[in-house]
């Protein structure tokens, strides 16, 4: 550094340190969009065994193993006051046995596409006491039929488990996000020309860089 002026190591400084930052802010954004990655692109199809998927919607359809019984026998007696439900069963089924579903959805709106049939089904349900989730049991144990190689020996609270730590790194990696200084992100944020509002109901800046770094990745 011989020489140079006291104010020009001042200001190759100020670049250094600028550079540091910039490098700190996008080590922790790439840490978040590993972590949001490996939370989307999780899927337990093929590896949850047959009782987690039932457990999952008799849970969510607040019943029990004898609400989907009960259905069941009552399909298999007078199925012309189930035609709509046996469509939507059927249509289930085949989901879950060609694994389209990542695993059991939490709501009955899985099906809501169907349109009609899905309205007439709940319809047809509500008059013995169902719901569409008993009903989606009842339909990955028709699955389980068409092909057994779709479930596998994963318990619900193994899958948990898995799914809960996935999302316990994202948390983790998004407080370390949000321990870089502002400034270190505002430094990111200009060199890669993204807009910051700086409203205070502009959103956050966490959460702007997260989206662009997940586009950009």
């Amino acid at each position: 550094m011989f020489g140079m002026t006291k104010k020009q190591v001042t200001e190759d400084n100020e670049v250094e340190l600028m550079e540091d930052a910039v490098s700190v802010a996008r080590d922790r954004l790439r840490d978040v969009v590993e972590a949001r990655r490996a939370v989307d692109a999780y899927r337990p199809m093929g590896r949850l065994s047959l009782e987690a998927w039932t457990q999952a919607f008799l849970a969510r359809g607040d019943a029990t193993r004898v609400d989907a019984d009960r259905l069941n026998e009552q399909m298999g007696r007078t199925p012309g006051l189930f035609t709509a439900a046996a469509q939507v069963r059927h249509t289930a089924a085949q989901h879950i046995a060609r694994r389209e579903w990542g695993g059991p959805p939490a709501e009955e709106s899985s099906v809501s596409y169907l349109g009609r049939p899905f309205d007439n089904t709940k319809a047809e349900l509500a008059r013995v006491g169902s719901n569409v989730l008993i009903l989606l049991c009842l339909a990955a144990e028709d699955a389980a039929r068409m092909d057994p190689s779709a479930f596998g020996e994963l318990s619900g609270g193994e899958h948990e488990q898995e799914r809960r730590a996935l999302h316990e790194r994202l948390s983790r990696a998004r407080a370390r996000l949000a321990e870089v200084p502002e400034e270190f992100k505002l430094a990111f944020a200009v060199e890669h020309g993204i807009f910051v509002d700086t409203r205070p109901d502009g959103g956050s800046l966490d959460a702007r860089l997260e989206a662009f770094a997940v586009a950009a990745s």
